[in-house]
């Protein structure tokens, strides 16, 4: 089991996680144990390799942003018990960012009346190594649910330093996020070794709007 993410909708509490090649979801009951635990399906062709998704709870619907670019949203229903998708929003990723492709990361947040999705992207270095980088942008409430704003430049990038032995990525995976008063709690997982969490200030947070 990797990458778990945590994510409410309504009363009800999840957890999404990957088994190496296929996504699935588990829901909790009070004391956070599996209640029941499913793979997710769709009518349309996945990859022989899928992750990074991230889900949010919307109203009563299970919603995950299967890919940042293009922007697609999946809406999840249980269909003969377990989570299917059969609709998806898809829109344009209107934004330059040059630190390589957005993938998914974190959970989004509704706050202000958007979603704050935390998101990873990597560059590569020499001798097979990469460099990742964490931004956010932000995308509307409701369906299609159209990104709207993305940070100007990268709140989170990874280096050298406490890179395992043998280890080449550089990297800051967001995991997490949840609002505090004036900044963001980000949890995120350092080179493949280390989990943090960041504490970012709004003021250091300079969004680009469309």
């Amino acid at each position: 089991v990797e990458d778990p993410r945590l994510f409410a909708v309504q009363d009800s509490v999840y957890v999404s996680y990957t088994d190496g090649r296929r996504v699935a979801l588990a829901r909790l009951d009070a004391h956070f144990g599996v209640d029941d635990a499913w793979y997710c399906e769709t009518d349309f062709r996945l990859q022989s390799v899928e992750k990074n998704w991230a889900f949010f709870g919307q109203d009563y619907h299970i919603r995950v942003v299967y890919s940042v670019k293009p922007h697609v949203v999946m809406s999840l229903d249980f269909e003969n018990e377990r989570p299917f998708s059969s609709k998806a929003f898809v829109t344009d990723w209107p934004f330059q960012w040059e630190y390589g492709t957005p993938r998914g990361g974190s959970a989004p947040v509704l706050h202000n009346g958007h979603f704050w999705h935390f998101f990873h992207s990597y560059l590569p270095l020499e001798n097979d190594a990469r460099r990742y980088y964490g931004g956010v942008y932000l995308f509307e409430s409701e369906p299609p649910f159209k990104p709207v704003a993305i940070c100007a430049k990268p709140l989170m990038i990874g280096t050298p330093e406490n890179l395992p032995p043998q280890g080449t990525f550089q990297v800051v995976f967001p995991a997490g996020a949840v609002r505090g008063a004036d900044q963001w709690h980000v949890a995120f997982g350092r080179n493949d070794y280390d989990c943090c969490i960041a504490h970012i200030p709004d003021a250091e947070i300079e969004l680009t709007w469309l």
